[in-house]
């Protein structure tokens, strides 16, 4: 077998959250950019997960676009006539010479098209490079990048790595009830299992709460395998999501209490939206203060920006409507948006 370059953990990463504004709730894309510290003239490997949702049904899609070796743009896609109204997404830069880290993705299209939906789909996944058989099992973590559910049914679907060897893992994408998953992406982390400077693991509102439907959920989980000698950062986004169709989708994920031994995971929903479950995937690790030169207001950092170009002539026609409505209407949009989250009336 192969043998394994072996290093310090030089992982990148960070989240990227965009709110929409108030009158253009019929907006379909949100964009920014993230920026990172550079690794040389090569652009990293870079990975996106879900970890923030508001919009009318689960039918969401994060790519990248202009990826160099300090940045990269980022669009949060719902397609078709779905409305957005905001979105997040986590990120990883790995570099491409660290081959004990590796990386990629699989599209549900890559084995059947979407008019021909399957209940479980699952793909054998070779490691680019395969981990020495003299080596530990190496570690997988995989997530949903992107999803596309069909709205008329609840959205209940997994994604988790299966009979996991030196040479790759088999990858499941898997639903229950009468969910109809029309397409979706899933992105897989793979490092190997001498490394002691990376810890990972899943969580689920099931291990605090399950088949109940909350606002809330959180719980503490330790850095296995890892003994920290500062505070790490992390990476997380969902590997489960189990939600009615009868209300919006409306889910954020994030951490708290960060410390050298591990963290608590928050899953929160809100305003009316029913969900029953969800759970997510996390990969801690030191990330470096300095890789090579960087801005040094663009470490580790994720950029908001402004809205894009392809936004301004849309935005323009919409504020000209909007000039033009009567009082009583404008009054009652207030008081629809009024208390929600990411929009401060």
């Amino acid at each position: 077998m192969t043998s394994n370059k072996q290093s310090g953990a030089m992982i990148q990463l960070g989240a990227l959250n965009r709110h929409q504004l108030l009158f253009w709730p019929q907006w379909r894309t949100l964009s920014g950019t993230i920026r990172f510290n550079s690794f040389g003239d090569t652009p990293p490997k870079m990975l996106l997960g879900i970890n923030n949702l508001n919009s009318e049904i689960a039918r969401i899609r994060y790519s990248l676009l202009n990826v160099t070796s300090s940045t990269a743009d980022v669009a949060l896609e719902s397609w078709e006539d779905i409305r957005l109204d905001c979105g997040g997404c986590s990120w990883l830069s790995i570099p491409r010479d660290d081959l004990s880290i590796q990386c990629g993705r699989f599209d549900t299209l890559e084995d059947h098209v979407m008019a021909r939906p399957q209940k479980l789909t699952e793909r054998w996944v070779d490691f680019p490079v395969p981990y020495s058989d003299q080596d530990p099992i190496p570690n997988v973590v995989v997530w949903f990048e992107s999803i596309y559910a069909d709205p008329a049914h609840d959205c209940c679907i997994d994604v988790k790595p299966t009979r996991i060897c030196h040479t790759g893992f088999n990858l499941s994408i898997d639903t229950w009830s009468d969910t109809n998953l029309v397409c979706a992406t899933a992105a897989w982390l793979a490092y190997s299992g001498k490394r002691k400077d990376i810890s990972s693991g899943t969580f689920s509102t099931d291990d605090v709460c399950p088949n109940q439907s909350h606002f809330r959920h959180s719980s503490y989980v330790p850095f296995a395998g890892c003994d920290f000698l500062q505070r790490p950062q992390v990476f997380t986004a969902l590997n489960m999501l189990n939600i009615s169709k009868e209300k919006d989708v409306r889910i954020k994920l994030y951490t708290s209490n960060v410390s050298m031994s591990g963290m608590t995971w928050n899953i929160d929903n809100y305003d009316d939206t029913i969900l029953y479950g969800a759970g997510g995937v996390f990969i801690a690790c030191i990330v470096p203060k300095s890789v090579g030169p960087a801005d040094k207001n663009s470490v580790h950092t994720a950029e908001l920006g402004r809205v894009k170009e392809l936004h301004r002539e849309d935005a323009v026609t919409r504020l000209m409507s909007i000039l033009s409505w009567p009082v009583g209407k404008l009054n009652s949009i207030t008081r629809r948006f009024k208390g929600k989250r990411g929009h401060p009336l």
